[in-house]
């Protein structure tokens, strides 16, 4: 593989996030499709209670596969924030994704799935 040198590929100051967050696009995690590449990063929201303080979101970025054209960005995080005292209350950061994996879940203390994701590649596994 020889890595070609791009600069800045997505600026979100310039696109429309979800949720109302603004400026950041942290630990981005590419999943490559058959027409295009999905780039999940978290994002930040201002939290509306804790002055100065900040919720993460997922959200992600769909690109040309040359990564030169920004297709679309997600107009809602990809999962909701948990719920007061669970482990995800103050937002999560996405990990690398893989489309072989079955479901990436966890449960939150009131019964919740903290996932929704499913690949379609998945029958088989465990």
């Amino acid at each position: 593989m020889k890595w070609r040198k791009l600069g800045k590929i997505f600026d979100p100051d310039t696109h429309g996030l979800p949720a109302g967050c603004v400026g950041w696009a942290q630990s981005p995690q590419p999943l490559v499709l058959e027409d295009r590449v999905r780039i999940y990063f978290s994002t930040r929201m201002l939290d509306p209670v804790a002055e100065g303080k900040y919720l993460s979101h997922v959200a992600y970025v769909d690109m040309t596969k040359d990564l030169e054209t920004v297709l679309g960005v997600a107009d809602e995080p990809v999962i909701d924030l948990g719920a007061l005292g669970t482990f995800d209350e103050h937002g999560i950061f996405p990990m690398p994704s893989s489309r072989w994996a079955t479901r990436s879940t966890a449960t939150r203390p009131d019964g919740a799935a903290a996932s929704r994701s499913r690949s379609r590649r998945a029958s088989g596994w465990p």
